[in-house]
């Protein structure tokens, strides 16, 4: 798994769609359907959501796009507080 890590990238279901398929309007949601759909079948979804979440960081949610990792750019967002919420509670 580790060189997967490396190139996780080369084996992203993503890739045998177009760019734009993944990243749908928000408010569409048969599109970001569509786009949950293609990481249902992504054996590296949980990498490509880890690079999101780290990407993305303190980044608002209008500052997010897209379908990655099988979550909207607003349920990354709810993901992103829920964890630090989680970590400022066990820092306490």
């Amino acid at each position: 798994m580790s060189d997967m890590r490396v190139r996780w990238r080369t084996y992203a279901a993503c890739l045998e769609v177009r760019p734009d398929d993944m990243f749908p309007d928000p408010r569409n949601q048969a599109g970001n359907r569509r786009a949950k759909r293609v990481c249902d079948r992504c054996p590296v979804w949980q990498l490509c959501l880890d690079e999101a979440l780290t990407e993305e960081g303190g980044k608002r949610e209008e500052n997010r796009h897209g379908v990655r990792g099988g979550l909207t750019a607003y349920e990354r967002y709810l993901l992103h507080l829920r964890t630090r919420r989680q970590d400022q509670k066990a820092a306490a």
